[in-house]
């Protein structure tokens, strides 16, 4: 299970707690995938003067696994879909992402 109903206890938490953090989580996903795609839109860490797209630091206390991170993706990849990304962007979209996958998970328990 993922999303609100996982079995992760951070992910569980911060449904339950953290939820009011959805907006600002839409907007750095937005960006991060619109730079990855080509643009207009330029990523911007809320780690000050930090703008590198290192996933780690934030990911790593979260515990992910890769059946986590692959339900992510697939919502990414249904979200390109939806909004007809062509093909050729979906997949340097979704590539970029992939390749984040180590650090992602790094900090998971398997």
């Amino acid at each position: 299970m993922q999303g609100k109903n996982s079995f992760n206890p951070f992910l569980k938490d911060w449904y339950a707690n953290q939820g009011w953090r959805e907006p600002g989580f839409i907007v750095l996903t937005t960006l991060w995938v619109s730079e990855k795609s080509g643009g207009p839109h330029k990523y911007v860490s809320t780690i000050p003067n930090d703008d590198s797209l290192d996933l780690e630091p934030t990911h790593y206390n979260m515990k992910l696994t890769g059946e986590e991170f692959d339900a992510a993706g697939k919502v990414l990849a249904d979200t390109l879909d939806h909004f007809d990304v062509p093909e050729k962007e979906k997949n340097e979209v979704l590539d970029a992402f992939t390749a984040h996958k180590n650090e992602v998970i790094s900090g998971t328990i398997e």
